[in-house]
């Protein structure tokens, strides 16, 4: 069900997707018409699933990773002098870090990371 929903969301313009059997899909369009789903997008989607499955961590673990990868620094000073209250707010109170949370994906876009490197942190924030 969760795949379904990834690709759901994933491909524009369609209302469902439906397993065809052996690891393939349908994907259905309002107006009637289906195909089949790409294998790029299967891959996309396994990526998506993938992401939002990595587990939570505390904001110590986070930041502590971060600090292992030299990152720490540019990023508090990024987000003081971004001027975004509410990323200030966030960055100082929040407590546990998810990673499908939509200021962790602002923050990689506009620092310029890939998804990979910010999952590289979480799977380093859990060992701390």
């Amino acid at each position: 069900v969760i795949m379904l929903n990834t690709l759901t969301g994933l491909i524009p313009d369609c209302c469902g997707v439906s397993e065809a059997g052996a690891g393939s899909y349908i994907v259905s369009f309002p107006n009637g018409s289906t195909r089949p789903v790409t294998e790029p997008e299967i891959l996309a989607a396994t990526e998506i699933k993938a992401r939002n499955d990595i587990e939570p961590v505390s904001a110590a673990q986070f930041q502590l990773a971060l600090l292992d990868l030299g990152l720490l620094d540019d990023i508090e000073n990024y987000i003081a002098g971004y001027g975004d209250r509410a990323m200030q707010l966030d960055w100082a109170k929040r407590q546990v870090y998810e990673r499908d949370h939509p200021r962790i994906e602002q923050m990689r876009q506009l620092l310029g990371k890939t998804h990979t490197e910010v999952d590289a942190v979480f799977a380093l924030a859990k060992t701390k």
